[in-house]
């Protein structure tokens, strides 16, 4: 476990010892169902009142790049006036770099430490969102990469693409979106056991609403994309479509007159006479030129 000590100490556990579970039971008087909980991640979002401290599950948004998908991370947060611990169940970025300027910075951890447990959880929480708002930066530029190729022609090749983009935006959202019951539920709990004014909880609240606002932007862009790309496909689809059914009617003169010709009759006009070749190439060009031309009036061409 490591320990940033001030006015407010923060304690860190990541994959909890027995010997750390037993320590923060002490430090903020946990109950045994909190205890037994801490052992491994929980399967939803939770806040708990006991005994003057604070006891929160929530997960956050973690984008992959390796695998190139979202999941949720979980931090179980115990908070107490001047004092608070975070645990998690593997290594979470922000969490590892805010532990590290602390450790390094004089200043930053003045700041961490030096007024309530309410603060550093502000201080911690804003590094965990300000993080997700850094990691929907890929998102953005596929979302820029995917509409230039998209209007240079080659909408057949960007579906794949959409739908990837679509399942990340989606799965971000999705584990995002519960969050904000259980920071409010936090914020409450805050103002009930450490007369912390609302206020106080405002800028973590702020920084959340600002994340959602990203991915819920991305959301409606990738969904217009999405559309956008199945109407030019539907478009020249449409238009293949036309060129063949042109091409069709264009042609019915040479196999109506063929067959025609091809009929076994006893007397059968032109053939035989000089020239008998030329006169039907001439009728059916005749036919396919007053097609065209009845196409191109009616502005089906």
């Amino acid at each position: 476990m490591r320990t940033i000590q001030g006015k407010t100490t923060w304690y860190h556990a990541n994959g909890p010892t027995s010997e750390d579970i037993a320590f923060l039971e002490k430090e903020f008087s946990l109950s045994p169902e909190s205890v037994e909980e801490l052992k491994s991640p929980s399967t939803r979002q939770k806040t708990r009142q006991e005994n003057g401290s604070l006891y929160a599950v929530i997960k956050f948004p973690l984008y992959e790049q390796r695998k190139k998908t979202c999941r949720a991370v979980e931090v179980d947060v115990l908070l107490r006036k001047n004092a608070i611990a975070t645990v998690s169940y593997e290594k979470i970025i922000p969490i590892e770099e805010s532990l590290k300027q602390a450790e390094t910075l004089e200043g930053f951890k003045a700041t961490l430490t030096g007024k309530t447990g309410v603060a550093a959880l502000q201080i911690i929480f804003s590094a965990l969102l300000t993080y997700g708002a850094r990691e929907l930066a890929h998102i953005d530029k596929n979302i820029s990469d995917v509409t230039e190729r998209i209007y240079a022609g080659k909408e057949k090749q960007m579906i794949q693409p959409i739908s990837l983009i679509k399942r990340d935006v989606l799965d971000f959202r999705r584990i995002l979106k519960p969050m904000e019951g259980t920071l409010k539920e936090m914020r409450d709990a805050c103002i009930t056991l450490f007369e912390e004014k609302k206020q106080s909880f405002e800028n973590i609240l702020g920084a959340y609403h600002d994340l959602f606002d990203i991915i819920d932007n991305q959301k409606d862009t990738i969904e217009s994309l999405e559309t956008t790309n199945q109407t030019l496909i539907a478009s020249r689809i449409g238009e293949v479509s036309k060129i063949l059914a042109v091409a069709t009617f264009l042609l019915a003169p040479f196999t109506i007159v063929g067959t025609l010709f091809q009929i076994n009759t006893q007397f059968t006009p032109i053939i035989g006479i000089v020239g008998d070749w030329w006169i039907i190439a001439a009728l059916i060009a005749t036919g396919c030129i007053a097609l065209y031309a009845y196409f191109k009036k009616r502005g089906w061409l």
